[in-house]
């Protein structure tokens, strides 16, 4: 019999997205309850939970099969369903597990790609302009019909390398957006019970936020710094697609450690980020009610479903609070990245729901978006099925042994934790992402006990705080992770240039100082140039009064220039459909000109994207309300006022940007320029308004980004001075 027929049955009564998908279940379980694989199905657990969590998750894997009964929320019925009466073959042979089994069964088996059914249905295209969660959430609807693995995007993958990196923001030298936004993440920051002094919870929170935002940061640049020197390397050597890159990596095994090590990384990132979400999510004043939100002494948090709130509240059916109750009601994790982020995404379309979360919120699904893609683009396509070959093939011949010096910059005998030696068989980036993992806890451990102490304290009360303390607190930092760095580093360097760090000794680093006392000579100089301009003013009035030509009696206007005759207008009428119009002059064989095409046509944009330049120019003339917005942005006064976001977008545009709403309120900018660099900026949330601490970082990210400065736009519209001709 077909086996697309054979688990028709089964695929209605579980209620799985396909026949396909219960084909796979039922593989599974009988591929996991083997006694080889059970052995390397248990060690996936230990390294994926953690010893401490080990015994307890087991408990639940081989805990006998229940049927439930009553509502249920998110696939909790579907897992149920196929769990306690999963059938075989035409015999029906009965083989009940418990819901716990078949979940991470099912993830030890996707992770590992194995036993998955014949895929033959049409692999999915990514559309133009779509979002990282709808095509998340319709490539994964895809595979689970049994649809074959999407052709890696590559171009894609270098735009989100190029434009997540360099997103350091600018806390060193702009202290009132450091703070401000410190206290924001400490209200979604959930403490440790016992660690603060009673009537110290807000120092506390603002400590652990501080700690919590400066790993993330870390984290981010250890993965997008990686992947964007990649990039430009592949591109250096010619390796500009998928095939190039295959086949050069095929040759070149450095060139492959690097891709893991990349790979690692951003599994790592999008770890720290999925962890962050569920806090951020909760932590409104609206959403906040409905759940539980707490912290276990070994500092993981707990956030579950306050069901009796729940059940007052009388939830909407297309409403945020449903959803995330719903979320975390079945765990939170068992709904993938890309479906979580599609179904907010449709829900915030609406302005009252986009209330209901923090623009901390935003910016977290806007990081999370782009990351989840790239690490998904990996696992879910034909690409990653070459890699892990390459990867297999590396591990036999014992190639792989030299990527550890590129995946790891400390060495696994200085991490915390105590690393078992557990080798997985099947190819995959398991054990790679294990030992990046405990990397990055060794390094959280690090930052956890940074300690500003009592100045810290006193900036967040007061906001009285001078910059040369601030600039003192920052060297206090980077001189003890320096030194941090320095005890754990495999090769000098190796951790400061994995996270960014920066020298105490740099004679370069970024200062609030000097920030403050550059926008005090920038003021002078626009004060001193203003007065420059109105003197200049003046003396341009007088000359025209003394120069300009008065008429006399004998001639209208007195050594005037002479004018040309106007030719007279010939009027023309709409030409009826079907007849001539006798008062059109017929133009000659001399007069016909070649008609142009219109600055909106086709053609004009077929021209532009075949002569689309490798490089951006060094000047621009556009037109002046545009070029102020760019000098606001390039050169900000220290109290510029506000701008409005929407008016940022359209200078951009104005240039040839592509802006791309890519998710929360991430928005990238994709240059009109071959090798160019995107970049990415976060949308002000909720009124879209950009104050001067933001004008200032997009600036300043503009400047490192492109070189532009103020001299780089000019206007078009005709505003220099003429020249007048007088008379004698």
């Amino acid at each position: 019999m077909d086996a697309k027929k054979l688990h028709r049955e089964p695929h209605k009564r579980w209620g799985t997205p396909s026949p396909w998908a219960a084909e796979w279940f039922a593989n599974t379980v009988s591929f996991c309850k083997t006694q080889e694989e059970k052995t390397r199905f248990e060690e996936w657990l230990r390294v994926t939970h953690g010893p401490g969590i080990f015994d307890e998750k087991l408990w639940e894997v081989y805990g006998p099969p229940q049927k439930k009964y009553g509502s249920y929320t998110g696939n909790a019925k579907m897992w149920n369903s196929a769990a306690f009466t999963l059938y075989l073959g035409q015999n029906k042979v009965e083989l009940g597990v418990s819901d716990e089994f078949l979940k991470q069964a099912h993830t030890f088996v996707a992770e590992q790609r194995l036993v998955e059914p014949e895929r033959t249905l049409p692999a999915p295209v990514r559309r133009r302009y779509e979002s990282s969660s709808d095509w998340l959430l319709r490539r994964a609807d895809a595979l689970l019909m049994g649809a074959k693995a999407p052709s890696v995007q590559w171009d894609e993958l270098r735009r989100i390398a190029f434009s997540e990196f360099d997103q350091m923001e600018a806390w060193r030298t702009q202290p009132s957006f450091f703070f401000e936004g410190l206290r924001e993440r400490a209200r979604s920051t959930i403490c440790t019970p016992g660690d603060a002094a009673p009537g110290e919870e807000w120092s506390q929170a603002c400590m652990d936020a501080m700690r919590s935002r400066l790993h993330l940061a870390q984290t981010q640049y250890a993965a997008w710094s990686q992947a964007a020197r990649l990039f430009e390397d592949f591109d250096r050597m010619g390796a500009t697609a998928a095939p190039a890159v295959l086949k050069l990596i095929k040759q070149d095994s450095y060139m492959l450690g690097r891709l893991v090590a990349v790979l690692c990384a951003v599994i790592e990132l999008e770890r720290c980020q999925n962890g962050k979400l569920p806090n951020v999510l909760t932590s409104s004043e609206y959403l906040r009610p409905f759940f539980h939100r707490t912290r276990d002494r070994k500092g993981i948090s707990k956030i579950y479903t306050n069901d009796a709130y729940a059940r007052r509240a009388n939830m909407k059916t297309n409403s945020i609070e449903l959803l995330l109750t719903n979320w975390r009601a079945v765990g939170g994790q068992n709904l993938a990245a890309g479906a979580l982020l599609a179904a907010l995404r449709k829900l915030m379309l609406d302005p009252d729901e986009a209330a209901k979360v923090t623009s901390e919120a935003l910016e977290t699904i806007g990081d999370l978006a782009p990351a989840s893609e790239f690490e998904d683009a990996f696992r879910n396509c034909t690409f990653a099925s070459e890699l892990a070959k390459l990867i297999e093939e590396a591990n036999r011949t014992g190639v792989s042994k030299s990527w550890e010096s590129l995946c790891l910059a400390i060495p696994p005998r200085k991490f915390n934790r105590q690393v078992d030696s557990i080798k997985i068989r099947h190819a995959s980036f398991a054990e790679y992402e294990r030992l990046y993992r405990q990397q990055s806890l060794t390094w959280l451990g690090v930052i956890w006990q940074l300690d500003c102490g009592d100045g810290f304290k006193l900036f967040l009360e007061t906001d009285q705080w001078g910059v040369q303390h601030y600039d003192w607190m920052w060297f206090t930092l980077d001189k003890i992770l320096w030194e941090e760095a320095t005890r754990l580093e495999r090769t000098s360097g190796s951790v400061a240039r994995l996270y960014g760090l920066i020298a105490p000794d740099e004679k370069n680093r970024p200062l609030a100082t000097k920030s403050f006392l550059d926008d005090v000579l920038r003021y002078v100089d626009e004060v001193t140039a203003r007065e420059r301009r109105r003197q200049q003013d003046e003396e341009l009035r007088a000359s025209f009064v003394r120069n300009i030509p008065t008429a006399t009696p004998q001639e209208s206007v007195a050594k005037g220039p002479e004018r040309a005759v106007d030719q007279p207008k010939v009027k023309v009428r709409k030409r009826r459909k079907g007849k001539r119009d006798l008062a059109q002059p017929e133009a000659t064989s001399g007069e016909t000109e070649p008609s142009e095409p219109r600055a909106g046509s086709s053609t004009v944009t077929k021209v532009a994207e075949k002569t689309m330049p490798d490089v951006l120019p060094i000047e621009w003339k556009l037109g002046h309300k545009t070029v102020d917005i760019l000098h606001r942005l390039l050169n900000p006064k220290e109290k510029s006022g506000q701008m409005r976001w929407a008016d940022f977008e359209n200078a951009m545009q104005q240039i040839g940007f592509d802006v791309i709403q890519t998710e929360g309120s991430s928005v990238r900018f994709d240059p009109p320029a071959k090798q160019a660099r995107p970049i990415t900026f976060h949308r002000p949330n909720p009124d879209s308004t950009m104050i001067p601490d933001i004008i200032r970082l997009v600036g300043a990210r503009l400047k490192r980004c492109y070189g532009w400065t103020h001299d780089s736009f000019t206007s078009d519209s005709g505003d220099e001075s003429k020249a007048v001709e007088t008379g004698t």
